[in-house]
């Protein structure tokens, strides 16, 4: 590999096992947070991803000393089941060279109301 690729690759390593969730609010968005903070911009790409492989949300974030908190999905549009947070280089990046990851297990336990189920007040 390339110097820079290298050096890429190092950074990540550093960075991304830093991603955790913070703790869960009831009907609240899924939010990573970075602890500790960072010191340089690194761009990820946030999936939230169920265990039967579909993806329910994804997002593209540069990271910085400043960002210390990413709201991903609001927990109420999920089906319940096993997740995983699984933040990556950006996709091309991640496809093409590196296959280095950092996945975060969540587990949603209610499922969402159905629309069909919602009925206007009396």
């Amino acid at each position: 590999m390339k110097e820079a690729a290298l050096q890429r690759l190092e950074k990540f390593r550093r960075i991304l096992p830093r991603l955790d969730l913070a703790p869960a609010e009831p009907g609240g968005p899924i939010t990573v947070i970075i602890d500790p903070p960072i010191d340089e911009l690194c761009e990820v790409t946030l999936r939230l991803t169920h265990a039967n492989g579909r993806t329910y949300a994804q997002r593209e974030v540069m990271l910085s000393p400043e960002t210390d908190r990413i709201p991903l999905s609001p927990t109420r549009n999920l089906p319940e089941g096993d997740y995983d947070v699984i933040v990556t280089p950006p996709l091309a990046e991640y496809y093409s060279t590196s296959r280095i990851e950092h996945r975060i297990p969540i587990s949603i336990a209610t499922a969402p109301t159905r629309q069909s189920d919602i009925r206007p007040a009396p």
